[in-house]
């Protein structure tokens, strides 16, 4: 773990120093974790992503298992910390890759970046590839059970461990807590192959619209499959809306959900469900036609279209191998949706056995506000109590204070130089570029949302602008005519449910946050990538 400077008084696990050549982008994991992280957030989601993230890569043969283990130098990580915000490290990523093949590095930096780097030497080396292949079959065929298996323990386990009368259990919550450590491991574990698999998925399908001569066809093939998790979700939200379904069964599924679930400090559902209710009484009036049963159906009726469209431009073993792209990418994707449920309700767990735990600190005068406890370690207060916990609230609270108040380059080189908030984007007219994901043209009044906890609600037919997007913002999509994100890439959540519903969608805008405002009209083209601004508010 890193720990901060050497002079600090207590651990400071959210600002690491970077060697100046090292590449780090947080356009991935700032879809999750748009903004500045909690200690306790770093020291359980952070590390045991990082473990887990190896663990895929030692399982698959990729890297040794002493190279699984966790370091305390940034620039042997694959993710760390700067100013309280979460990035990946390109050059880690890159370096697993060049195991794997001569073009795993430039697949993973393209994922990652949005480019290849030209300038950058390549490693590649065949040493680890006859084990790799040895392993390959075995766990390609194990994933989607031992998924599914996880999925199903950790529901129990979510519903058991948040049940009120074992949130009031405080001596079980060190163990409620080490329990969610092991199931967000496998977790992690199980993603990462997840999606790599659905990644190796999506460049098939990209090669195989290329070798058709219908590039524009990739957005309509890469969803509208009807049943992922977020399908699932937004239906039940949309019959909760319509009282066709209670709340409490509405919860009993998805109250681990809300704005920023993958946050371990967030409120979810089941702590306060009026969190939901501007979301709900936007979807209330909106008529049946435009539910999500109607919009699903239409989606993936378009995708089978595009899938016939493109195999009937295809002949022999490009056909061949588009027909199992289609499939692949299918399978891992709807799995990946399911296996972040996973993640998600293990977090949820914690999130509930840290609060239980900083309750009782709170009555026993060792914290003023039990919500203090996000500002400490584990080894702080739940496998031992430190002595001084308020003076290292204090010192943390202060340093994320700091942390607010800037901002960072969504991509960078070495320890990054902070952004001033205050004018960091100008709101010059003209065309805000990105990348299209889901298809289709809209024009419309934007609605910037920052927090939906506290932004005005969306209207139907508004397009919605927002920082990133958890599966928490499903029911925004339906009432959205259009989505704006400012990052995430062509298989972040957003995109892929933008195309489940489909919502035409232009993601990785960076700052489409800060140069449009709520009135704006605006046009979107999903295809091309662009949000022209029509007229300021």
């Amino acid at each position: 773990m890193t720990t901060g400077p050497d002079d600090a008084p207590y651990p400071n696990p959210l600002d690491s120093v970077s060697a100046p050549t090292t590449q780090w982008t947080r356009n991935n994991v700032g879809e999750a974790f748009p903004g500045v992280v909690t200690p306790l957030h770093y020291d359980f989601v952070v590390r045991a992503g990082e473990l887990g993230i190896r663990g895929a890569y030692a399982e698959r043969g990729v890297i040794t298992d002493d190279e699984a283990g966790e370091s305390d130098v940034a620039d042997e990580r694959v993710m760390a910390v700067f100013k309280g915000r979460l990035a990946v490290n390109v050059d880690t990523m890159c370096a697993f890759g060049d195991r794997v093949s001569e073009t795993a590095a430039a697949e993973i930096e393209f994922g990652l970046l949005g480019y290849v780097r030209e300038d950058v030497p390549r490693h590649p080396t065949t040493d680890r590839h006859a084990l790799i292949a040895a392993r390959d079959p075995e766990v390609r065929a194990r994933i989607e059970p031992r998924a599914r298996e996880l999925y199903r323990d950790v529901e129990s386990f979510w519903r058991t461990s948040t049940a009120p009368d074992v949130l009031a259990d405080v001596d079980g919550a060190p163990r409620r807590w080490q329990e969610a450590w092991d199931h967000f491991l496998e977790g992690a574990i199980v993603m990462t192959h997840v999606t790599t698999f659905a990644g190796e998925a999506f460049v098939a399908l990209l090669t195989a619209c290329q070798a058709a001569g219908r590039p524009e066809l990739l957005a309509r093939l890469n969803g509208g499959y009807g049943d992922t998790h977020d399908d699932e979700m937004s239906a039940a939200m949309w019959a909760l809306a319509h009282d066709d379904l209670t709340m409490e069964k509405f919860l009993h599924e998805y109250g681990y959900q809300g704005n920023r679930a993958a946050d371990l400090y967030a409120t979810v559902w089941r702590e306060d469900p009026e969190l939901l209710r501007p979301l709900l009484d936007a979807m209330a009036a909106m008529p049946e036609a435009d539910g999500p049963e109607t919009t699903s159906r239409a989606r993936v009726q378009d995708r089978i279209d595009a899938e016939r469209e493109l195999l009937d431009a295809l002949r022999g073993e490009a056909h061949d191998a588009a027909v199992q792209a289609i499939a692949d990418a299918r399978r891992f994707t709807v799995l990946r949706e399911h296996v972040k449920v996973v993640s998600q309700r293990s977090l949820d767990v914690v999130r509930a056995a840290a609060r239980t735990m900083g309750g009782s600190l709170a009555d026993r005068g060792l914290l003023d506000d039990p919500e203090d406890v996000f500002h400490l370690l584990a080894g702080e207060f739940v496998t031992t109590e430190a002595a001084d916990l308020r003076a290292r609230v204090a010192y943390r609270k202060g340093l994320a204070a700091e942390y607010e108040t800037i901002d960072l380059p969504v991509m960078f080189v070495g320890t990054p130089t902070p952004i001033s908030r205050a004018g960091a984007h100008d709101r010059a007219a003209g065309v805000i570029e990105g990348l299209g994901v889901s298809p289709g043209v809209v024009e419309g009044v934007a609605r910037v949302v920052l927090d939906p906890a506290t932004s005005d609600p969306l209207e139907p037919g508004e397009i919605l602008v927002c920082a990133a997007t958890d599966p928490s913002w499903v029911g925004h999509f339906l009432v959205a005519a259009a989505l704006v994100i400012d990052v995430g890439g062509p298989m972040s959540h957003g995109a892929i449910v933008a195309r489940e519903l489909g919502v035409p969608c232009v993601i990785n805008t960076v700052a489409g946050t800060s140069r449009l405002r709520t009135g704006d009209t605006v046009r979107i083209d999903g295809t091309a990538g662009t949000v022209e601004v029509l007229e300021r508010a």
